[in-house]
């Protein structure tokens, strides 16, 4: 755990090959400050730095299944579609105006936060959907967090090409949840 170090770049971690759970929030990390990362890494929790765009130096973390990027500074998620064992996604409290297409390649993602982020209905770099169509039908998401988005209401994303995808496979949950015990988590996106 390298947890609040005031850490503004991370050394060669690569020898760690047995590495599972890297810890390296509330430091002072920057784009192009994590040098190389043990592909054994899980799980990574780099919330609470200063990174602007998606860290690319992740892209090797073939295992990784968790990523935690909160209450950083970023704007893109360029590269995010390498890590294709991702099945949590943390992007809460950055200034993300739109998920990349490039999300169609976390075929096992189940869960995305996007909580305070500043997304609006319509996509910024293309003339489509701020969220795309691919994240509801290439993937198994069944858990979106938007809360916080004042630019998108839970009418907006009801409109979204592919929404019934994701709200029969969320159904299907539901039901099993139900059957199996209690349901704690009834919010549609967070934002109803």
């Amino acid at each position: 755990m390298i947890y609040s170090c005031k850490l503004t770049s991370l050394p060669d971690l690569s020898p760690l090959n047995q590495l599972c759970d890297l810890q390296a929030s509330n430091n002072l990390l920057e784009n192009g400050g994590l040098d190389l990362l043990p592909v054994s890494i899980i799980k990574c929790d780099l919330s609470h730095n200063r990174f602007n765009t998606f860290p690319i130096e992740l892209v090797v973390l073939s295992n990784l299944k968790e990523l935690t990027l909160s209450h950083n500074r970023i704007t893109s998620l360029e590269g995010i579609g390498h890590l294709v064992s991702l099945t949590h996604l943390y992007l809460d409290h950055n200034q993300l105006r739109e998920v990349p297409v490039e999300v169609r390649h976390l075929k096992v993602l189940k869960l995305i936060s996007l909580k305070y982020n500043v997304i609006e209905k319509d996509a910024v770099s293309s003339a489509g959907q701020s969220i795309p169509a691919e994240l509801f039908l290439e993937t198994i998401v069944d858990h979106i967090n938007l809360e916080g988005n004042t630019g998108l209401t839970k009418a907006d994303v009801l409109k979204f090409e592919g929404i019934d995808a994701f709200l029969e496979r969320r159904q299907k949950g539901k039901d099993k949840t139900l059957y199996g015990g209690a349901l704690t988590d009834f919010s549609l996106f967070g934002i109803d």
